[in-house]
């Protein structure tokens, strides 16, 4: 959000109003022709019937349909110049009515390329209020460690229900994001501390806590993709990755062996750079990218000879390995992790839902 412009939710009708009034200007909808029956649009849209006819009386009380009983509902015909609808083009000049009524009239190279309308989306009220409130992490305007307005100063600021605003910080909350503390308010979560990593990390101790150990030998470097980590990340032609190997150490025994691979583009200067972060949260943190997710594959195999050696194993020991991707809350792959783990009473945590 910008300075000059304070966070606006567009009411779900006045969303469905204007997807409606698209599908005039750029023809789909010609003047004096029927439009679907309610149950169609209702179909179409995903919207509820009470909305949608909120949305079209709208549209009736402009002047832009006319509802003829037993017959359907109408565009309007649009007779007086001023009366029709204006029609900006991508170049941002006005555009010639089609002849015979309002719109313009669409080439099919032009309805069926890039420059198709896209199908009409309704993203709900808190979920657009999550989103404002999580540029705000983005940006650095909420600090990782810092709290966050009581919900009544934001409920003033963004106009919206208490409701749809607790809706919107309980996602923040499950996403992990933000941490209540009763008797002191709600945080931005700081992955600089140890008590907040193990979000994306399963691996649990005997004791259920997560077993973080400590980082005594790692490598990085800058290096071409390979195929599969070009796929996997979805990276451009040329990007280069940030390669680290790394061997996680826990209760004086080397336990976990790790290879990572990150999007040069979304941390640079992070090799060669002095007591650069070694988790995956902290990493993001510190250059500002917020995680959202991971997804992973998880097998017993046969340990590779990299494996072997790092984890100090007999040869032909089997390993559990985890192959983990993580993504940011735009839903953008930012790294892939290939693990071995020596197992000696550890174990692997999943929570299925």
């Amino acid at each position: 959000m910008t300075e000059d412009s304070k966070f606006l939710v567009r009411p779900l009708y006045l969303q469905v109003r204007d997807a409606l009034v698209e599908r005039i200007k750029d023809g789909r909808w010609k003047p004096g022709g029927g439009i679907p029956s309610e149950i169609d649009l209702y179909r179409d849209l995903g919207v509820s019937l009470g909305t949608l006819r909120k949305a079209l009386g709208l549209l009736e009380s402009e002047k832009l349909i006319v509802r003829q009983p037993g017959r359907g509902t109408f565009v309007r015909k649009m007779r007086a110049p001023q009366a029709r609808l204006a029609v900006k083009t991508r170049r941002g000049r006005d555009a010639a009515p089609a002849r015979g009524g309002a719109g313009v009239r669409r080439g099919a190279s032009d309805a069926e390329g890039e420059n198709a309308p896209a199908p009409f989306q309704v993203r709900p009220l808190y979920l657009q209020v999550r989103d404002a409130l999580l540029e705000r992490v983005k940006d650095g305007r909420w600090k990782p460690g810092g709290n966050i307005p009581s919900e009544i100063d934001l409920y003033q600021e963004l106009g919206v229900s208490l409701g749809t605003l607790r809706k919107a910080l309980s996602v923040l909350e499950n996403e992990k994001l933000i941490v209540r503390q009763p008797g002191r308010g709600t945080f931005i979560r700081d992955f600089q501390r140890t008590s907040a990593l193990g979000r994306l990390n399963p691996m649990r101790g005997a004791d259920g806590a997560p077993v973080v150990g400590e980082v005594k030998k790692r490598k990085a470097r800058i290096d071409s993709p390979s195929a599969s980590e070009q796929a996997a990340l979805r990276l451009r032609p040329g990007d280069q990755v940030v390669r680290i190997q790394q061997v996680r150490f826990h209760e004086q025994r080397p336990f976990a062996f790790e290879l990572r691979c990150m999007p040069d583009r979304r941390f640079p200067g992070y090799v060669g750079r002095q007591e650069a972060p070694n988790e995956i949260e902290e990493i993001a943190q510190a250059w500002g990218v917020v995680l959202a997710r991971a997804e992973a594959k998880v097998r017993v195999v046969t340990a590779s000879t990299a494996a072997t050696n790092a984890l100090s194993l007999a040869e032909r020991s089997q390993v559990l390995v985890m192959e983990r991707l993580v993504f940011d809350t735009d839903d953008e792959p930012v790294e892939a992790m290939t693990a071995s783990f020596d197992l000696r009473g550890e174990y692997c945590w999943l929570e299925m839902r």
